[in-house]
């Protein structure tokens, strides 16, 4: 492999390339500390936060992922509506 970048997970002809590929980083998955302080960043200090974190597997960017599309629920909620009933109707007064 060329300029001195050796990273099994990456195809040796991008790393070939020049301009491609400078670093290779490899992560570890997230503990549960590093989950549940990425997804307090992300929802605040809530139950949905630790929830997410306590459930989740994948990689950190999904995790991500899983916690912005919460926070986009939350802050586009559609509040609930109801048919109107008898007594939301007013009441036609006789002159």
């Amino acid at each position: 492999m060329g300029r001195g970048i050796t990273a099994p997970f990456v195809d040796p002809a991008l790393i070939d390339r020049p301009g491609r590929i400078d670093r290779a980083v490899e992560l570890e998955p997230l503990g549960i500390v590093e989950r549940r302080a990425v997804a307090v960043r992300i929802l605040g200090d809530s139950q949905a936060a630790r929830d997410i974190a306590d459930q989740h597997v994948g990689s950190p960017a999904s995790l991500v992922e899983v916690c912005c599309r919460r926070a986009l629920e939350g802050l586009y909620a559609v509040p609930e509506v109801r048919e109107p009933d008898a007594d939301d109707l007013p009441v036609a007064r006789a002159r």
